[in-house]
């Protein structure tokens, strides 16, 4: 199993979009400005989730985040809060999340 990332949760990663290190996006699904694609994802209750995860429309960054309806549900049934984290893993080629509140 080889970590992609941690982090610690923002207000908008819990209400919103789960903002996604730009240096990390590569090792996730390679994109490119304004590119979005579904992600499939796998919990530590071996649940799956369909992720979406794209990149902002223009400027010099990417800034890639996970959002839409897949993202919150997976928020509410966790009960993520600001201040908990979470680590994203790759396993067999595919990307899969566990989350922890350390």
């Amino acid at each position: 199993m080889e970590t992609i990332f941690s982090k610690q949760l923002s207000d908008t990663d819990v209400n919103q979009r789960l903002a996604i290190p730009s240096e990390k996006l590569d090792q996730i699904a390679p994109l490119s400005l304004g590119q979005e694609k579904h992600i499939a994802v796998i919990d530590d209750n071996e649940h799956s989730w369909n992720f979406r995860l794209s990149t902002r429309n223009e400027g010099n960054y990417l800034k890639p985040v996970i959002s839409g309806n897949e993202w919150k549900q997976f928020v509410r049934e966790r009960h993520l809060r600001k201040g908990d984290n979470i680590t994203f893993y790759r396993v067999n080629e595919g990307a899969v999340l566990f989350w922890g509140l350390l």
